[in-house]
């Protein structure tokens, strides 16, 4: 019915026959039905005619304009292959560029003309780390110049193809070139010449943070460059988007990371410092830091985090990194002070229900020769060959003993857990007891009620006290004796714990610190001398009297019905009635009513100002004999 006279459209095929080698050849013609006035184009069909088949088919609308497109619409744009990102990278963060993608390739070599000098560079991906392995030797990446960096490079895309002489384009000799070696080792290397266009635009600036309301809209310009490229050994050129490649053509300084490790403090599990012969770890274990050598004690989190802050800080720029040094040349050839830092690091998971995966890994500082005039000092991380100028203080801190790593809490109790306290002193020995309710007990003399709440305070103040100082780690006997005073404790303290399993807890205070406040003190007969605070010296030197209660009784007021006040100078009764209070002894009478208030304040909770005696039978002596 149709007969395909002048096609519009006409393409060749040829496939393979099925189990044969011969190809076969198809020819497909396309014609689209011709308009006329009444007919609406997007409801015209369009002709197919297969000539080798005696076929013509009666197609959609539309097909010759979807099929028919000039020679470049064909030709491959994209010119390095990149990877989708789901997240941003745990140091970097993405620039605008990098939003989408990032490279994806086993290498990246990088030429290039800088202030007339030629600069190059080469980036390996090892495992998804990528690392500068040239010209500098093996050195981790800027994190956000890394991450630029791998953005921009799938940015590049081929957005037009042209026609031009090589020379005019500037790729008879191009200032820059970029080779890029894919995951399956093909290379393709991309040519970078002149500039070919430009295109200025405006854009309104966002309002900064804090400026007056009708203040005019800012506005910026921008220039996009494009510029003349091609691809090795192929003479096509076209042109390419220029405004990424001021994060690919970058210096070694600005791509390479002047951190010399990056670590995350909280992710540190070990601590190992080594100076000289003498050997000091940490380690943290369920959530808290352990001194685990040369000694076994709790360690002070504030001195260890101060360490692993200050080495995750540590950085060089410039002069302050040496490449190819001769290690001997700073004393790190064989160095004798290390720092060896043991992290778990959280993984992201490769599935969204999976949960993440810790991963461990290890960075030890060695520690060279130091240079006290510029306060600094040299330092090499195992792994990278540079060596690093940094300041000198990372040194004082791995100095440190183990002793100033010592946790300052000594005891380092709950207020539950002590559930008996003993303080012995030249002249008192008190003992206290927890009940199973809860109350605090005197126990010598028994019988005797004290003031819960002043033992409880005490139970807290012994439980959570900080050691002042640490002074000798392994104290001598003379030294004991003669300078600590510690053979003659003025206070012996005994705390038993509510968890039998668990030994008592001992201390022994000797001499005062004077002229400086503070005295000695050691946990029982091993350990450091330490030196505590004179308050609390002072709540274990109290008396028996200073734990009773002060209130004698506590009522309110409505509760007295009756006051009987007997005296030498004459006796009376007061009574509460209906109508209020009255004098009922030796006379009838209504008393002042600002009198009986002022009566009423002091009787319904008297307190003891202080106590003199326990238990005296010497009445005489205090009064009582005869009571006024």
């Amino acid at each position: 019915e149709k007969v395909l006279n002048n096609p519009e459209l006409v393409i060749k095929l040829a496939w393979q026959i099925p189990n044969s080698q011969d190809l076969e050849n198809i020819t497909l013609e396309f014609e689209s039905d011709p308009i006329t006035k009444l007919e609406n184009k997007f409801s015209l069909p369009t002709f197919l005619r297969i000539p080798e088949k005696n076929l013509v088919l009666r197609l959609g609308p539309g097909l010759v304009a979807s099929l028919d497109h000039p020679a470049d619409f064909f030709q491959q744009r994209r010119l390095f292959q990149g990877e989708r990102l789901a997240a941003t990278s745990k140091e970097g963060s993405l620039s605008s560029s990098q939003k989408n993608e990032k490279l994806l390739a086993k290498s990246v070599s990088v030429n290039f003309e800088i202030e007339g000098k030629q600069t190059s560079f080469n980036l390996v991906n090892n495992a998804d780390d990528w690392q500068l392995s040239k010209p500098v030797g093996k050195d981790n990446l800027d994190p956000k110049a890394r991450d630029a960096f791998l953005g921009a490079i799938p940015d590049l895309w081929a957005e037009k193809f042209v026609t031009q002489d090589l020379a005019k384009a500037g790729l008879a000799k191009p200032e820059r070139t970029l080779l890029v070696t894919r995951n399956d080792g093909s290379t393709i290397t991309l040519q970078i010449g002149s500039v070919s266009s430009t295109k200025t635009s405006k854009k309104i600036k966002p309002p900064v943070p804090g400026t007056p309301p009708g203040m005019p809209p800012q506005e910026e310009t921008i220039i996009q460059e494009m510029r003349f490229a091609k691809i090795l050994d192929n003479d096509q050129i076209f042109e390419i988007n220029g405004d990424g490649l001021k994060n690919i053509f970058v210096s070694v300084d600005q791509i390479r990371d002047p951190m010399l490790a990056r670590i995350n403090a909280t992710d540190a599990v070990k601590c190992e410092i080594q100076q000289g012969s003498t050997a000091l770890s940490l380690v943290k274990k369920e959530g808290r830091w352990k001194i685990e050598s040369p000694v076994q004690a709790d360690a002070d989190p504030e001195k260890v985090n101060e360490l692993l802050t200050k080495l995750s800080t540590l950085e060089a720029r410039g002069a302050d990194i040496i490449d190819n040094p001769k290690l001997a040349d700073f004393a790190l050839e064989k160095p004798e002070n290390k720092i060896t830092i043991t992290l778990e690091e959280e993984t992201k998971p490769l599935a969204k229900d999976k949960a993440p995966e810790k991963k461990t890994r290890s960075v030890t500082y060695s520690l060279g020769k130091k240079d006290a005039k510029a306060k600094k000092l040299y330092v090499a991380v195992d792994g990278f060959p540079r060596v690093n100028f940094v300041d000198e203080v990372v040194a004082t801190l791995a100095a440190r003993p183990a002793m100033a790593y010592r946790g300052k809490r000594i005891l380092d109790l709950a207020t539950t857990d002590i559930n008996a306290i003993n303080i012995k002193t030249k002249s008192s020995d008190i003992s206290f007891s927890k009940a199973p309710e809860g109350k605090w007990l005197l126990l010598n003399p028994k019988g005797v009620e004290i003031d819960d709440p002043k033992v409880s305070q005490l139970a807290n103040s012994l439980s959570t006290f900080e050691v002042a100082e640490f002074l000798e780690e392994v104290p001598t006997k003379e030294d004991l004796v003669s300078k600590y005073g510690l053979d003659k404790p003025i206070v012996t303290l005994e705390l038993g714990l509510a968890d039998s399993k668990k030994p008592l807890k001992k201390m022994i205070i000797g001499k005062p610190l004077a002229p400086k406040p503070g005295f000695f003190a050691r946990l029982g007969s091993e350990g450091p001398v330490f030196v505590i605070g004179n308050d609390l010296v002072a709540s274990l030197q109290k008396d028996t009297l200073s734990y009773l209660p002060q209130d004698f009784w506590k009522l309110l007021s409505n509760e007295i019905t009756t006051v009987k006040i007997i005296r030498s100078a004459g006796n009376f009764s007061l009574e509460r009635g209906e109508a209020g209070w009255k004098i009922s002894a030796p006379f009838t009478a209504t008393p002042f009513v600002e009198k009986m208030e002022e009566l009423a304040k002091e009787i319904v909770a008297p307190k003891a100002d202080s106590f003199v005696s326990l238990d005296s039978k010497e009445d005489a002596k205090f009064g009582f004999d005869k009571p006024f």
